[in-house]
């Protein structure tokens, strides 16, 4: 009987150390698995739904298990399901384009800006201070954590400094270092970039830090400045055109783009009714602009007030990093 139980006692021994081995390798081969594998409810969401709210905890998990495939390249079901997960980020990336530039839509044209500053102007004044303090936090955390940055790579470089007097009467051993003088120029080396400073063997002299702080200022202003002094300026009112014979609606010469004669003269650009088209916008530079362009032109009575407060506004913007550019 012994004899007879003994291929059961072997066979079930091998069970029992198959057994444990499962268990051994169970929880990181679980682990593994849920690490690699992306949820259906993942891909749907990717693939077949609008970006919205549900799509912040999506993109989250998503990017985690990018991560993980690239970790896990070695293994074959990773580099099987990359794959797909390659497909899904560039729809995701699709998808999120589209969202955002349609987000910007409304700021391309400024159409909108102008019927509320013409039927509801307190609406205008709201969008004016939102954007002007939303923008306002934009630059000063940008600024505030550039100028860091450059405060780090100065703090590697230990300048020497002397009083007029030492060494007078010695001959000058030390010449000026003519790399140096180039950064007094505007079109000069490449400022520095703000990752350069996660770089703890990367240098630069003093003048290349005050340059850089400075022409990163200089362009983000006038950017700005450019962009309030357009997007927030009003439009003149269209001039009304009396409903005559060569105005009507119906006239030959209304409905055909060359007047009716085909030759080389085209109608000017907003000129609908073939009459005197009206003078395409522009941004109001200047006090002395203001005044010079709109000396006769009576629609335009308040151009002085309308920039100075839009210079206002732009101040309001740049503000906090004027503050923080200061050269002492």
């Amino acid at each position: 009987m012994s004899r007879s139980e003994q291929p059961y006692q072997l066979r079930a021994r091998e069970f029992v150390e198959l057994h444990d081995q499962v268990q051994r390798i169970e929880k990181p081969l679980s682990n593994l698995l849920v690490d690699l594998c992306i949820p259906p409810a993942l891909a749907t969401l990717i693939l077949d739904t609008r970006v919205d709210e549900n799509w912040i905890p999506a993109i989250t998990e998503f990017e985690r298990k990018l991560d993980t495939l690239k970790v896990r390249v070695r293994v074959k079901a990773a580099r099987d399901l990359s794959e797909v997960a390659e497909g899904l980020r560039i729809v995701a990336a699709t998808k999120l384009r589209t969202f955002f530039l349609s987000l910007l839509e409304p700021i391309k044209s400024n159409r909108f800006t102008f019927f509320l500053q013409r039927h509801a102007p307190n609406v205008a004044h709201e969008i004016q201070r939102t954007y002007a303090a939303t923008v306002r936090t934009y630059y000063e955390t940008g600024f505030r954590r550039y100028l860091r940055g450059l405060s780090w790579i100065k703090a590697r470089t230990v300048e020497k400094s002397d009083t007029i007097v030492s060494g007078a009467g010695e001959a000058p051993d030390l010449e000026p270092d003519p790399a140096r003088l180039s950064y007094a120029h505007v079109e000069g080396p490449s400022v520095i970039m703000a990752y350069m400073a996660d770089n703890k063997n990367h240098k630069e002299p003093l003048e290349a830090l005050v340059r850089s702080a400075l022409l990163v200022l200089m362009d983000n202003a006038t950017a700005e400045y450019s962009f309030i002094t357009t997007f927030f300026a009003n439009e003149p009112r269209p001039a009304l055109h009396s409903k005559d014979s060569s105005g009507s609606v119906m006239s030959p010469t209304l409905l055909s783009p060359t007047q009716g004669e085909f030759d080389e003269i085209r109608s000017n650009p907003g000129s609908d009714f073939g009459g005197e088209s009206v003078a395409p916008r522009r941004r109001l530079t200047s006090i002395t602009s203001v005044m010079s362009a709109g000396a006769g032109a009576p629609e335009q009575p308040n151009a002085k007030e309308e920039l100075a407060a839009l210079n206002a506004l732009w101040k309001q913007v740049m503000d906090p990093v004027l503050e923080y550019c200061q050269v002492s």
